[in-house]
């Protein structure tokens, strides 16, 4: 079964739908915090799985994640083939293991996924605001869920001076793009496999 056999539903066509059903199952960011083991992640996203919502909405960092996102995301696309996704995928192994990629290339005897990511701070992957984050163990649940060799691995900085624009929105101003590979681990895959499908178990306990 190829990538896009798996696709369950794009966000693009039906948010909504797409939340619902990324409450069945693990996705990338939940199993990269569970595997930080804080009991507080652990209830806090149980009770997102019962009630479907989350206690956090957003703010003005998300906000110019998301509108940076489409800009690299055109760039990654003219610079390596890249096409931009917002589709909901699952594992062949496990219909409740999802993920969604930033973007993906397939190729006929390999796939490729990407992740874009913005912040403050410098996000080189040996950096120590990198190995503080989730994104390392994110990527590799990614390729996992997709059957992906690589990450291309986009991160911007911006200066974190919010200037007030024509349109009444507050930004930065992006400092620079960089592009890393992010080689798959298969070990790191196998640990949190077992973080996800343990947590699983419980949310399936609790839900009887």
């Amino acid at each position: 079964m190829n990538l896009l056999e798996r696709a369950v539903i794009d966000k693009n066509v039906d948010e909504f739908q797409w939340l619902e059903e990324r409450r069945k199952g693990v996705t990338a960011t939940e199993v990269s915090k569970l595997a930080k083991g804080q009991p507080a992640v652990r209830r806090n996203l149980l009770a997102e799985k019962q009630t479907g919502e989350s206690s956090f909405h957003g703010n003005r960092y998300t906000a110019w994640g998301l509108e940076r996102e489409q800009v690299i995301a055109g760039m990654m696309e003219v610079k390596f083939g890249f096409e931009a996704s917002d589709i909901l995928f699952f594992s062949e192994g496990n219909q409740r293991h999802l993920a969604t990629p930033d973007a993906i290339y397939l190729a006929e005897d390999h796939t490729l996924i990407a992740e874009i990511k913005t912040s403050k701070h410098d996000l080189f992957s040996k950096g120590p605001h990198f190995k503080k984050s989730t994104y390392q163990d994110q990527m590799q649940w990614q390729m996992y869920v997709c059957d992906a060799t690589r990450c291309l691995y986009a991160w911007e900085q911006h200066d974190d001076n919010w200037v007030m624009g024509d349109d009444g929105i507050e930004r930065p101003t992006p400092i620079a793009n960089t592009w890393e590979w992010i080689d798959r681990d298969d070990a790191r895959i196998a640990e949190l496999v077992l973080v996800a499908d343990e947590f699983l178990e419980h949310m399936d306990w609790v839900a009887e």
